[in-house]
């Protein structure tokens, strides 16, 4: 069903019948679906409702595997269940301005871009998640988060955070940084790290350039 329904804009409710798998833009730009009912046998949504405006809530099937790209652009999605069984939510909440909370699994294994420029102003990282990479650029709402123990990989995560003042970083083995994952935000933020952990941190590469922010903190 790749675009079947691509820019039905009077389009305002859709159920899936029964055994379809994939839907792949298919409903990108309609902008006045509101309602949307999808069967078990669904596993794949790549970009399926991206710029369904006026999408405020779904209600996805447990067998779900990937959602990358699929509610990019849903500017008016508030709530959301992520089941455990998916993988892949790269770039699928970009742009969705009022979702202010989530619960990320612990089976995500690629969230590049999820939430882009999002209107979290609270996040639940699973653990067992490795990778965080660019996941929350542009989230200026964001305040604190905290950074399983699991995750090895932080590059770009947090740049243009503006409202970021609070970082706590379980992982005992530091995790790998670029030069832009805390960029952009306020002088103020304090990156907290396992007790005994402080000095490896700070004489990491990248990890270097924060120093004066790390702070040892007993989790």
């Amino acid at each position: 069903m790749s675009s079947a329904f691509h820019g039905c804009t009077s389009l305002e409710s859709v159920t899936i019948p029964s055994g379809v798998q994939t839907l792949d833009h298919t409903f990108s730009g309609c902008t006045a679906l509101k309602s949307i009912v999808l069967p078990n046998s669904v596993t794949t949504l790549w970009g399926a409702f991206e710029y369904c405006t006026a999408l405020e809530t779904i209600s996805l099937p447990n067998n779900i595997e990937d959602l990358s790209g699929t509610f990019n652009g849903c500017s008016s999605l508030k709530s959301i269940t992520i089941p455990n069984s998916v993988k892949d939510i790269s770039a699928a909440f970009k742009d969705c301005s009022s979702l202010k909370s989530i619960t990320i699994p612990g089976s995500i294994m690629d969230m590049e871009d999820a939430f882009w420029n999002s209107g979290l102003t609270s996040v639940v990282i699973g653990e067992g998640i490795k990778n965080i990479d660019s996941a929350f650029i542009n989230c200026h709402s964001l305040t604190s988060v905290i950074i399983p123990k699991s995750v090895t990989s932080m590059k770009n995560t947090f740049s243009s955070c503006t409202s970021l003042t609070s970082v706590y970083c379980k992982p005992t083995t530091v995790p790998t940084i670029s030069e832009y994952t805390f960029t952009n935000v306020p002088s103020e933020l304090i990156i907290h790290v396992p007790t005994g952990t402080v000095e490896a941190y700070k004489a990491a590469t990248t990890w270097s350039s924060y120093s004066s922010r790390i702070q040892e903190y007993s989790f």
